[in-house]
């Protein structure tokens, strides 16, 4: 493999030199994940917009990866530095995007023209991020998004789209989005996980499912490890729990609502009635400006009508100068859909205390996911609960690994204080998303119990179905 990479940096090194016409000895590259670095120096130091301007000519003529050997991953971006022989450091740097040479040819000739011509137009920005290109869910430009962070790893990444079947887990047939890793070692999971998870998830891609980061060694057949990354929107989240009754979530909900205008939420929950106070941004707030009444009514009431937010009856909203005004300039009191339907009115720990799945779960997530933004950025950690018996089975995942000490001890606590009838036990267990078997599992018995065989495991195959996919 050394050989290979060693042959095509010949290779690539005379076509850049023969393209610019540097001396061979004085081009160097170096193929790094998706980029390819290219050093040019002299004794004067290349020009950067002439050597550039032979560059990009070339390179509209000519495959790179065609030069490459077949067993190198594609290249998306090419640096090109130019240096003189007598610094140390490069005097100038430019990054060029494979997939838009003719806007950096456009860029390079308005710089030649304004050197030649201090009159000439300045033009604008011509060159479009990867991360712009990326959120059309071109599975190429998000490649090149993620190559951003992936090749300064040494990790070339490819990513591919792959339809899913419609099902109880996937009612809107969304796809998946595969992407493909590889080094030349195997690199932590650690390292990589949360970064791609937050790059990813800050797309806010439509018409996905889920992610799956695939690595493998260079040469070798079968993945590393596999990462199941969980797209849904940060807004789809944020509503999850905006019904179950989380103030934070709804009062981040409604701030987007108010995103175009100069008014800010902030809230609190007593005795079963949310008390909303709609006060002006910082700008606003310096001209003395009072939100205006009928802007704020028609942006909350119905949001929280649709929501009906588990538990919360009615909401008092209020208009403020400043978030410490003792008197609010306007005030206002409606009741929530939990005041006619009995079934919204009992809060979730009092579901929980009757033994309710779907509200120890949401309690269980929302305790393990203390910082909202954080879970919104990653995904955070998810938490599948399965009942056999008298032993409630929790598995938490996560893009890392989520830690015994820090999530058995609460888990175990909050369950034992359900004090739930005829539950025997709980056991926990850790993994990374993706990974069908746990990584570690701790249990705690609440009553004696009777153990004839060993425990066996539980499925928790929901997020794990893709495995079979490879």
């Amino acid at each position: 493999m050394k050989t290979a990479i060693r042959e095509t940096q010949q290779s690539l090194a005379q076509w850049v030199s023969q393209a610019t016409g540097i001396n061979s000895l004085g081009v160097k590259v170096r193929l790094r994940g998706n980029d390819l670095h290219i050093l040019c120096e002299s004794h004067k130091g290349p020009p950067r917009w002439d050597t550039l301007s032979d560059l990009l000519k070339a390179l509209q003529q000519t495959d790179l990866d065609a030069l490459a050997h077949s067993d190198q991953p594609s290249i998306y971006q090419v640096f090109v530095y130019g240096k003189k022989k007598s610094e140390k450091r490069p005097e100038w740097c430019h990054k060029v995007y494979l997939n838009q040479i003719d806007k950096h040819l456009e860029e390079v000739s308005l710089a030649l023209l304004r050197a030649d011509n201090r009159n000439a137009p300045t033009g604008g920005a011509l060159i479009l991020s990867n991360e712009s290109l990326a959120r059309q869910g071109d599975p190429g430009a998000i490649a090149r998004y993620l190559s951003e962070t992936l090749s300064t790893l040494g990790v070339a990444v490819q990513v591919k789209v792959k339809k899913q079947k419609a099902d109880y887990n996937n009612p809107q047939n969304k796809s998946r989005l595969w992407v493909f890793c590889q080094s030349n070692y195997t690199p932590d999971p650690s390292l990589i996980a949360e970064p791609v998870a937050a790059k990813l998830r800050n797309l806010k891609l439509c018409g996905y499912q889920d992610a799956v980061i695939s690595t493998q060694v260079v040469g070798e057949t079968q993945p590393d490890w596999l990462l199941l990354i969980d797209l849904t929107p940060p807004e789809v989240m944020l509503k999850e729990w905006a019904r179950w009754g989380d103030v934070q979530a709804i009062v981040k909900l409604l701030n987007l609502g108010f995103a175009n205008s100069k008014v800010e939420v902030q809230a609190s929950l007593q005795n079963e009635t949310l008390h909303i106070f709609c006060i002006p941004t910082d700008k606003a707030s310096s001209k003395g400006v009072i939100p205006a009444k009928t802007l704020c009514l028609d942006q909350i009431i119905p949001s929280l009508e649709t929501l009906a937010p588990q538990g919360i009856i009615s909401a008092a909203i209020y208009g403020q100068k400043t978030a410490t005004d003792s008197q609010p300039a306007w005030i206002d009191w409606v009741s929530l859909p939990a005041k006619e339907h009995p079934a919204l009115s009992t809060s979730p720990m009092e579901l929980a205390n009757s033994g309710d799945i779907e509200a120890i779960n949401f309690l269980l997530q929302r305790l393990l996911n203390p910082d909202l933004e954080k879970r919104l950025k990653t995904g955070g950690i998810r938490v599948i609960l399965v009942r056999k018996q008298d032993l409630l089975h929790i598995m938490c995942d996560a893009p890392v690994c989520p830690a015994r000490k820090q999530v058995a001890p609460k888990i175990i606590n909050f369950i034992r204080h359900l004090q739930l009838p005829e539950l025997g036990g709980v056991r926990v267990y850790g993994r990374r998303a993706g990974n069908k078997k746990p990584f570690w599992q701790f249990g705690e018995d609440f009553k004696q119990r009777q153990r004839v065989v060993p425990e066996a495991t539980p499925e928790f195959a929901a997020t794990s179905a893709y495995v079979e996919e490879l």
